[in-house]
């Protein structure tokens, strides 16, 4: 498996990253070279570092968000020479008096297709099944990941495979789809993170922005889309070639999707938190559940990951309906599948603690005399004991008491 950040074939380059290396000047995405944030690299993306001999240093100018595709403006450029193990080095660098940051879309090529990548990515499941289209965007949201939003919750996508214990030759399957998966990304140290689990663990890697776990038949750990696998796969003979033969097409799309960090519009708010009202009596309809499902988050996911699949640098209504419809056809498909023996009662997964309750009740209290729902906010004024908070407020919002909001921002789900 070819690093990622060695990479140097055509055929191994994302389109953003192929326009970047050799059609592109002063564009790129900021990778800093000292701790002053003065002096930085522009690479073709976040996984691939240029080779360009060239740096650039900022002159009475913002620092650059990392992260994010930029255009530098260079005021003037000089050549500076260093001696290397007897070797003269060349290195061009250049003068930066102001940035902008710019759309990866303006790059991109029509060598990344998003009906090639649904295909890799729904190889193994038969086209004659009725949810199989759902199926294919359910993976290929796994792939794609969801962008960080705020500093209190990582991105990512969490699934659980659901079906009998002996569809090892299903897991087998997305085991093999994973593959797409670069194998920096499956370091606790990756900025994007992803791990295939057959137990109840929860990895939570400090330096990750985006967490993708996947879990096999794990029903007590809190995931955004479950996945109902029933049936029986198309034979791994009948598509082996074709994902070896299209892995690079499909990661190049992958990596190029990564490039963007959609937002929800302040103005969608609203819709989104009455859809997050529809999911709760969904899931209180039921008295028996086939998973733990993470409420707070699942439409806020579902509705970035959507809009990284179209490449967009901000979530739309359709990509929310486009979520909430979704989740709403795959949890009619498990409960349908599943055998009430190994649900799990709704009524239980939803009730608070005593502590649960306490801040649940804080956060409603602040709200009614008008303080503005902030973490810091909250932690100051809460009853709950300071080591027991972060953990708390992540309990309600998995029991779908709130729903993490960006610039630290907190919305409430009133149950009175």
């Amino acid at each position: 498996m070819t690093d990622l950040r060695n990479r140097y074939w055509g055929f191994e380059l994302s389109g953003v990253e192929y326009k970047l290396i050799f059609e592109k000047e002063n564009m790129g995405f900021v990778r800093f070279a000292n701790k002053n944030k003065d002096i930085f690299y522009l690479d073709p993306s976040p996984f691939l570092n240029t080779v360009k001999p060239e740096i650039y240093v900022l002159e009475k100018c913002p620092v650059p968000p990392t992260g994010k595709l930029i255009e530098a403006i260079v005021r003037e450029t000089e050549d500076k020479y260093d001696l290397n193990k007897n070797i003269v080095e060349k290195t061009l660098v250049k003068y930066v008096i102001d940035w902008k940051i710019t759309d990866p879309n303006k790059l991109r090529t029509n060598l990344t297709i998003k009906d090639e990548f649904l295909n890799y990515i729904s190889a193994p499941i038969p086209r004659i099944i009725s949810n199989f289209e759902d199926l294919a965007n359910c993976l290929a949201l796994s792939v794609i990941s969801a962008p960080q939003l705020t500093e209190m919750e990582k991105g990512g996508i969490n699934s659980v495979v659901l079906g009998e214990s002996n569809m090892r030759g299903q897991w087998a399957a997305i085991k093999k789809i994973m593959s797409i998966v670069p194998n920096e990304f499956k370091r606790p140290t990756s900025r994007q993170y992803y791990k295939l689990l057959e137990d109840d663990s929860r990895p939570k890697p400090v330096n990750c922005c985006e967490v993708n776990l996947t879990y096999f038949n794990i029903t007590n750990v809190p995931v955004h889309i479950p996945l109902p696998f029933e049936m029986k796969f198309n034979p791994v003979a009948s598509y082996k070639e074709n994902l070896e033969n299209y892995l690079p097409l499909a990661r190049a799309f992958m990596i190029d999707a990564l490039l963007f960090q959609p937002e929800i519009p302040e103005v969608m708010q609203k819709k989104m938190e009455n859809t997050i009202y529809d999911l709760i009596s969904n899931i209180v309809s039921n008295n028996l559940i086939s998973h733990t499902p993470d409420i707070g988050s699942i439409i806020p996911k579902l509705t970035t990951s959507y809009a990284r699949l179209d490449f967009k640098l901000n979530s739309t209504s359709n990509d929310l309906n486009e979520g909430k419809e979704l989740w709403e056809s795959l949890m009619g498909d498990t409960e349908t599948n599943s055998s009430n023996s190994r649900k799990l009662d709704t009524n239980k997964l939803l009730e608070l603690t005593y502590d649960e309750n306490m801040l649940y009740m804080d956060i409603i209290n602040l709200k009614d005399i008008g303080i503005d729902l902030k973490f810091e906010n909250i932690k100051k004024k809460t009853s709950i004991m300071e080591w027991k908070f972060e953990e708390t407020l992540e309990k309600l919002k998995i029991k779908g008491r709130i729903y993490y909001l960006s610039n630290d921002k907190i919305g409430l789900i009133d149950f009175k």
